[in-house]
């Protein structure tokens, strides 16, 4: 199976069962094929790690591949270590939803706390196990003795980002519980070691809770930004929802909102506004732009230039999953030369 078969798997599918195989053969020859693709298409692959660097990795993570098959989990964790070494939060494998939707349909179990991570340090945001202690908001210092800092260097191969604010941020993204079964596998119970708002240190043993629970109690994932505005006193507070969208009319829909939303604000006379972007998943730069018109003093831009890196693998890609005929894939795709510039 070539590159298209299992990274398309990888990226794409959460139908195939948990306990699904590939051979030694099949991912040994995409792994190589997933290292000259990388270097083929990025736009500098080589910009935080050095060529040398690279190669030393990829043998690492090559001549680790000694089981005659793998699951996909553990396909998926390989190619993730690979792909993320770049540093570059836009170049990823995203987190196995596949085998861990399997996971959780047969039983499977997770850890029970919900993690944020704020300055250098790790809180409990939720407590979903059966210990009636109040934890959360109280610091995590260690899981079964081994400190966070070093759960954090088992776990960040497994997320691409620039810097470790976002590989921490991603984690919260994908949920610490989910991140971590993809990391350790499944355990019964953990030992915990927890620091008190007062600083007192203790100890508390938490069990696993079945990851259907998990999931409902969570309620949702944490990126889910819903359009608002809203009053308190003088003080308007904004969020402005998705910066995206699929819809044909959905810049407009946007558009519409955000001109709305700043005729209110100007009838209430609110003296400040506050514009949440928390849990924002970001988006289209034109969405942005017109939200910032609203309160930039004089004209703007983002960059000087822009310039793409094209590759006969994204223009294939193009080819097959994008709308050939939006103005961008138009000048990837026409674009006879290596990359090309818009100012």
């Amino acid at each position: 199976m070539k590159l298209t078969g299992i990274i398309f798997i990888l990226l794409c599918s959460t139908t195939l069962a948990y306990g699904q195989k590939f051979s030694k053969g099949d991912v040994y020859n995409d792994f190589k094929d997933l290292y000259r693709t990388l270097q083929e298409t990025h736009y500098n692959l080589y910009a935080y790690r050095n060529k040398l660097q690279y190669d030393s990795l990829y043998n690492v993570l090559q001549s680790s591949i000694k089981a005659d098959s793998l699951s996909l989990l553990e396909t998926v964790s390989l190619y993730q270590h690979l792909v993320s070494f770049a540093n570059t939060g836009h170049c990823e494998i995203d987190f196995p939803a596949g085998p861990y939707i399997e996971y959780l349909k047969s039983g499977g179990t997770v850890f029970p706390l919900e993690l944020s991570f704020e300055n250098n340090k790790t809180f409990i945001r939720k407590n979903f196990s059966s210990a009636q202690q109040s934890i959360p908001g109280n610091e995590l210092i260690s899981i079964d003795d081994i400190p966070i800092s070093n759960i954090e260097k088992d776990v960040f191969p497994l997320i691409s980002a620039e810097r470790t604010y976002f590989k921490r941020a991603k984690t919260e993204f994908w949920s610490f519980p989910r991140i971590y079964f993809q990391q350790y596998g499944k355990k019964d119970h953990w030992l915990l070691k927890i620091k008190d708002k007062k600083g007192h240190i203790k100890s508390l043993k938490v069990n696993a809770i079945p990851a259907t629970e998990y999931e409902e109690k969570r309620g949702g994932e944490i990126v889910d930004p819903k359009r608002s505005v809203v009053f308190y006193k003088n003080t308007a507070y904004l969020n402005p929802g998705m910066l995206s969208s699929s819809e044909p009319e959905g810049f407009e829909t946007y558009r519409k909102y955000i001109d709305s939303a700043f005729e209110k604000i100007k009838n209430h006379r609110s003296q400040s506004v506050i514009i949440d972007l928390r849990n924002n998943p970001g988006g289209d730069d034109a969405y942005s732009d017109y939200l910032i018109s609203y309160f930039a003093k004089k004209p703007f831009r983002w960059y000087s230039k822009f310039s793409v890196r094209t590759s006969k693998v994204l223009k294939e890609h193009i080819r097959k999953q994008t709308d050939t005929t939006d103005s961008f894939s138009r000048q990837l795709l026409t674009n006879g030369g290596w990359s090309y510039h818009s100012h």
